[in-house]
């Protein structure tokens, strides 16, 4: 997982946890980069980090896959 130069080892393995956390509980992830979603509803944790990554700031939204 590659997470953000700013992010210390803390943090990074915070977030890490939630996402697979998240995903294991059936939830889909949504990744907003502060202009616009540049992920919707995934369940590939590779590709959630990877947006993660790229941006200074993010926002995680969660959805159950269900849509509940």
């Amino acid at each position: 997982m590659a997470f953000p130069q700013h992010m210390n080892r803390t943090e990074q393995r915070i977030v890490g946890a939630l996402i697979r956390k998240a995903l294991a509980l059936g939830y889909l992830v949504s990744v907003y980069d502060g202009e616009e979603w540049a992920l919707v509803k995934a369940d590939d944790y590779e590709a959630i980090t990877a947006e993660v990554a790229a941006t200074d700031e993010t926002t995680l939204r969660f959805r159950l896959a269900s849509g509940e």
